[in-house]
């Protein structure tokens, strides 16, 4: 271990062993230090002065050596709560480092560990704070040993990603048989979208090409697009947008302040004019409402536009938005904000690991498959009943419902028990679901197969008097030959059964292995201590099925 690490150990003093760590900070919150190299200490903060639990160093393998500082630094989160587990589950843990651990973890666009960090990471209640000035001096030797000169860290550093720059091809056409346009977004990868758009309403050729510009950018936007580059053959709308042209026309200066509104949610943006030969393919998709579909050999996606893009839709606002569980994690995404309950605290920052927020929309991280979009109820009842029972009803069972929600992109908490309550009150699939003859439970047989070893006994109810006043029947019967013995009584008491059991079974018959009785007072004493003295098995059973 290096000195600095030796030299904080001397200033705080020694390591706690698990029980005076678990005296020490009941009730506190535990906070970690951490370092670029890897090495971290955590301790528990009670009455303002900080004890030390743990100092935890690991040399990096030649790989983890490659990732970058921002990695580190997670990796050493990471590794502290795999080896601190106990105390990470049961304390809230503050991290004090100077680095954006709490903004990169939050991104939801990584991929591969960063991911996997961030949701391990989400099962435990982890506040990042900045730095303080804790004994200076043993905390300015460790920096200085610790921080690697050649890759300096500012605050705002994040992981460096890849430059992807996506083309855009858009031509627009108007003449006497309609007006239509064509666009084609590409990616550097490969990735390719033809959309072919139809106007419902007349324009000029200037015009279909900026609203055609308008609806590429669109599109890119919501492929969330940041590096985008637009070929058009149009020189009008290439110098406009440019800055090189002046609007003269009103209507032409709504459509460049909207495309130039569209521009600034990108990080770099291109408008290039390119010659009509290299705009083929989007002058093609341009012609559609001329029905020329003679040079498309790829997939095309069709939509209509049924007004210019400058008109825009009169906003309505909810009147009324009932409350759900979706409020509390959209609120502390967007802005931080948390309840009183400490409880609720916890348990909101824990989910608040597994959900991003995209565009205003609240959308839960699946693992194997895109975002899934968050429901409010009514949305949920909505889904359900247009999966089910609209236009393309399958009147599935509640796990194939559950699982073709998911599939569909939708989640909400307590989805299968919401799905599985409404397939059971669906008329229809109530009304024609096949009829299960098959018996909720094991069915056990009681069948004795040897005859006069297992017997049943009951008393039948009050029958009209008959002389002697006897108006009460016991009757025993054989579970193998069905064999039925029965005697009249006036009065049901203990001894009269005893005695019919004895000589109407036992001395005509055998000792018996088996009786089964109801609960009846009649036979409990004395057929117990039958049962113990000839090693005879007395089973109690219902009152209708004896």
């Amino acid at each position: 271990m290096s000195n600095s690490v030796h030299r904080i150990k001397e200033v705080f003093g020694p390591a706690a062993t698990p029980d005076q760590a678990e005296t020490r900070i009941h009730s506190t919150t535990l906070f970690s230090h951490y370092c670029g190299s890897g090495e971290r200490g955590t301790g528990s903060r009670r009455r303002w002065a900080q004890k030390p639990i743990y100092y935890i160093s690991k040399v990096l393998l030649d790989a983890e050596t490659r990732y970058n500082n921002v990695e580190k630094y997670a990796y050493a989160l990471i590794t502290a709560a795999q080896k601190l587990r106990p105390y990470f589950q049961t304390y809230t843990i503050g991290v004090l480092t100077n680095q954006p651990l709490k903004k990169i973890l939050a991104k939801n666009n990584h991929c591969g560990r960063l991911v996997a960090w961030s949701v391990e990471l989400g099962e435990f209640d982890i506040q990042y704070k900045p730095c303080t000035a804790i004994k200076a001096r043993a905390l300015a030797d460790f920096v200085v040993e610790c921080t690697l000169p050649e890759e300096e860290i500012t605050p705002d550093s994040e992981p460096r990603e890849a430059i992807e720059t996506w083309t855009l091809f858009v031509d627009g056409l108007s003449n006497a048989s309609g007006c239509g346009a064509g666009l084609i977004l590409s990616s550097p990868g490969g990735f390719l979208v033809q959309y072919a758009l139809r106007f419902e309403f007349q324009t000029t050729n200037n015009g279909a090409e900026y609203i055609t510009l308008i609806a590429g950018l669109n599109l890119a936007k919501s492929l969330m697009v940041r590096n985008i580059t637009v070929h058009s053959d149009s020189q009008l709308v290439v110098n406009q947008v440019k800055g090189e042209y002046e609007a003269k026309e009103p209507r032409m200066t709504q459509y460049m302040s909207k495309v130039r509104n569209l521009i600034t949610e990108f990080i770099n943006f291109q408008i290039q004019q390119v010659p009509r030969a290299q705009n083929a393919s989007a002058d093609t998709l341009s012609r559609l409402a001329t029905s020329e579909f003679q040079d498309l050999n790829r997939t095309v996606y069709v939509d209509v536009i049924g007004k210019p893009s400058i008109e825009e839709a009169e906003d309505i606002l909810p009147i009324e938005m009932e409350p759900c569980w979706m409020d509390p994690l959209t609120a502390y995404l967007q802005r931080g904000s948390l309840p009183t309950d400490k409880e609720e605290v916890k348990k909101i920052r824990m989910r608040a690991a597994r959900y991003t927020l995209i565009g205003g929309i609240l959308y839960k991280k699946a693992y194997a498959m895109p975002y899934l979009k968050c429901l409010r109820p009514s949305e949920a009842e909505y889904v359900l009943r247009e999966i089910h029972t609209g236009i393309c009803r399958q009147h599935l069972g509640g796990i194939a419902l559950a699982h073709k929600v998911i599939r569909q992109w939708y989640f909400w908490p307590y989805l299968h028990k919401e799905v599985m309550s409404y397939v059971r009150k669906c008329l229809k699939c109530q009304t024609f679901a096949p009829i299960t003859c098959q018996p909720a439970t094991e069915l056990t047989s009681i069948s004795s197969p040897l005859s006069f070893v297992q017997w049943g006994m009951d008393i039948l109810v009050p029958f009209p008097k008959v002389s002697g006043g006897r108006q009460f029947v016991v009757v025993a019967m054989d579970y193998f030959t069905k064999w039925v013995e029965a005697k009249a009584l006036a009065v049901i008491l203990a001894a009269k059964v005893w005695k019919f059991f004895l000589h109407s079974i036992i001395y005509r018959y055998r000792i018996l292995r088996t009786l089964i009785t109801d609960n009846g007072k009649q036979f409990d004493q004395k057929f117990k201590e039958f049962s113990d003295q000839y090693a005879s098995q007395l089973r109690k059973t219902s009152v209708a099925h004896p």
